[in-house]
């Protein structure tokens, strides 16, 4: 399967979820979640949700974002927008499912936020002829988001001193790549040069790349979308083509 299959899986995937009749609990369980204690929160709701007999699905998902708010829950009952909350104890968990999964008060107090449930669906991963390959950023062990403290650090810096660009063994046959060549990344927002990385670790249709080392410099080339509340940049994903240099 390659990327742009497996959106449109989760895509079908998310609209079956949110038109459920069954409420829906998503747990932010990244590191940032688990650390703070979301296994615990989950083990709390399941809990309480089973002792009231209550039919609801509480899945872990991946990063939520904003890491001061952990653990950050979303609830999802149909007919109404997504709502998330932060820094939840065990306490507010219990509360959460007695006063708003099983009654109508959705204790807009501990909520850091309400989301139309439809806004994903106008999200487009906007991969096309001229841009056809996807990237996503994301970090490695070795540094820690624009490494200049783990940089500083020369053992680390011989470990790891430059972004590559992960690519499937499939897209870079098709592009003629080597492990270890230099190419150009190029997105609607600008291009960067980076070197090669071949593995199966990356799907066909997807790219990934760190944004750790000041030599590739891999967000000036993210997307710029940015949240109109927060302001906060996506930097996480946008369309790409790699070019042989």
């Amino acid at each position: 399967m390659n990327f742009n299959d497996f959106i449109k899986l989760s895509k079908a995937e998310y609209r079956n979820l949110i038109n459920d009749e069954a409420p829906v609990v998503l747990i932010g369980a990244a590191t940032c979640g688990n650390s703070a204690g979301a296994r615990t929160i989950k083990k709390v709701m399941v809990e309480e949700l089973e002792k009231n007999n209550c039919e609801c699905k509480v899945i872990e998902v991946g990063c939520i974002g904003l890491c001061y708010a952990e653990p950050i829950i979303t609830i999802i009952k149909k007919g109404n927008p997504a709502i998330f909350y932060r820094q939840i104890t065990p306490e507010i968990a219990t509360e959460l499912v007695n006063s708003y999964i099983l009654g109508s008060d959705p204790l807009l107090e501990y909520a850091l936020g309400l989301v139309d449930i439809n806004f994903f669906e106008g999200e487009e991963v906007r991969s096309d002829e001229e841009y056809p390959l996807v990237l996503t950023t994301g970090r490695i062990i070795y540094h820690y988001h624009s490494s200049t403290m783990t940089a500083a650090d020369k053992c680390m810096k011989m470990l790891y001193d430059h972004d590559p660009v992960e690519i499937n063994p499939k897209d870079a046959e098709k592009l003629g790549l080597e492990g270890g060549e230099m190419v150009c990344v190029r997105s609607r927002r600008g291009k960067i040069e980076a070197p090669v990385k071949i593995t199966e670790r990356s799907p066909e249709g997807l790219v990934f790349m760190a944004f750790h080392s000041p030599k590739t410099k891999t967000n000036l080339i993210t997307n710029a979308a940015h949240d109109p509340v927060t302001k906060t940049p996506e930097f996480k994903y946008c369309a790409v083509r790699v070019e042989k240099i």
